[in-house]
């Protein structure tokens, strides 16, 4: 029998001193552990040099420049993301994002699976990983998958971070999510959409939304972003229309 394995490793060097405390290392190696599982598996990935981040950062900016007047009009104003992170090991640096927004004032739904799913994050993740756990911090998983508007807003009003399961096993569905996931759209003021997966559902169909959707990627051409804005019009269905049809 021949049994054939991959290793992924995050590789930190530290010297000691003040700048970076044994906690931030081993945080930083976790950090590229995901990055490695990330870029395909079986690779080491080390911290990029000063030079590297600054021209990703530089390019990111020149890809964002047509969204900038919609992003500074959202900064003045705090308000709720639900936010769908993407597969593959990325989970680690959505959690960084959403983190990110709650600093700016913004309250995060952070959306996962409800089951296994291949390489995509799920609940039991979110609560039995302890790097996963450790970002989450303050925050709260629920695992109803039928909460009530009041419910979702008590929590929301409790914790800036909720981490809900989308009610599927599959790719972004909208047609067979849960209510708590339906209940969140509503309530979301932006839908954010980490990954091509994600991308590729929202901004590739025809369907208009009720809330504005952001979705944003990195490919072998580069990083993406797209905005699309909530449709100027709809159409309200109470509870009671619908269970009529």
């Amino acid at each position: 029998v021949v049994l054939t394995m991959t290793v992924s490793i995050g590789l930190v060097a530290w010297q000691g001193g003040p700048a970076l405390s044994p906690d931030d290392v081993l945080r930083e190696a976790d950090l590229l552990l995901y990055q490695a599982k990330r870029n395909g598996r079986d690779r080491v990935e080390t911290p990029p040099d000063a030079e590297t981040v600054r021209q990703a950062m530089d390019s990111a900016r020149e890809t964002c420049a047509h969204l900038r007047h919609y992003f500074e009009a959202s900064a003045v104003r705090s308000g709720t993301v639900l936010f769908l992170c993407d597969a593959d090991g990325g989970v680690v640096f959505d959690l960084a994002v959403a983190n990110s927004l709650i600093r700016m004032g913004h309250k995060v739904i952070f959306a996962v699976k409800s089951g296994f799913f291949f390489y995509s994050p799920t609940l039991e993740d979110m609560e039995i990983d302890p790097s996963i756990r450790q970002m989450i911090g303050g925050g709260t998983v629920l695992h109803e998958p039928r909460m009530t508007k009041n419910e979702l807003l008590r929590h929301l009003r409790e914790y800036r971070l909720v981490v809900i399961g989308d009610g599927t096993r599959e790719r972004i569905n909208l047609y067979r999510v849960s209510v708590t996931f339906s209940r969140a759209w509503k309530e979301a003021d932006l839908v954010l959409g980490k990954g091509w997966r994600v991308a590729d559902v929202l901004m590739g169909s025809s369907h208009q939304y009720t809330r504005d959707v952001v979705c944003y990627w990195q490919d072998e051409t580069g990083f993406h972003i797209k905005l699309r804005p909530h449709a100027q019009s709809t159409h309200k269905f109470s509870e009671s229309d619908i269970a009529a049809q």
